[in-house]
């Protein structure tokens, strides 16, 4: 285990670069074909929230899965959504970044972003001239919180990164990037 470049850990593989998830289970995600019931839906987005770490916008992209009825499998069910979000998932879970490792001597940046439905969030730090993510986070939004406006929405996001990564977060300085001037 000591002195080896990479160790397999909880389906996950840990390197000096940082944690890239079991490429084994990310090709068998990606070789499904579509569920023919909601509880095949359920299954699939279930296996997919053990991955979620490596999956940018994860939240929005659910959002439509979760969304789905047991209707819309149906004789005459519309599910032309739910399938292209399926899609969507596969091309994302197959380009799965590294997520490189938190490093306190660095500048933290984080990209956030809010739809009508859903929040998501993207940690990241430059390494050799390049900005790497080192953490996605996001989420779909409660009933009362989807007549917010854009601008609260977002500092939703940035609220469900600190209290997600408190413990690196906490006293640094963050350069937050949003759509809103009014947030600098």
């Amino acid at each position: 285990m000591f002195v080896q470049p990479t160790v397999d850990f909880l389906s996950h593989a840990v390197s000096r670069e940082g944690l890239r998830a079991d490429a084994k289970k990310l090709k068998a995600i990606t070789e499904l074909s579509f569920p023919k019931t909601k509880k095949g839906v359920q299954a699939f987005l279930g296996a997919l929230n053990y991955y979620s770490r490596f999956i940018q916008d994860f939240a929005v992209y659910g959002a439509t899965l979760y969304q789905a009825r047991e209707e819309d499998f149906g004789p005459g069910g519309d599910l032309s959504t739910a399938k292209r979000s399926f899609t969507a998932f596969q091309a994302k879970v197959a380009d799965a970044p590294i997520l490189r490792h938190f490093d306190r001597a660095k500048a933290v940046h984080v990209m956030l972003f809010a739809n009508e439905w859903a929040l998501s969030t993207t940690l990241t730090q430059e390494h050799d001239g390049v900005m790497h993510p080192v953490r996605f986070c996001g989420r779909v939004l409660k009933d009362n919180e989807v007549n917010y406006h854009p601008a609260e929405k977002e500092v939703l996001a940035l609220l469900l990164l600190l209290n997600t990564c408190y413990t690196q977060l906490a006293g640094r300085t963050i350069n937050a990037y949003t759509r809103f001037s009014t947030l600098e």
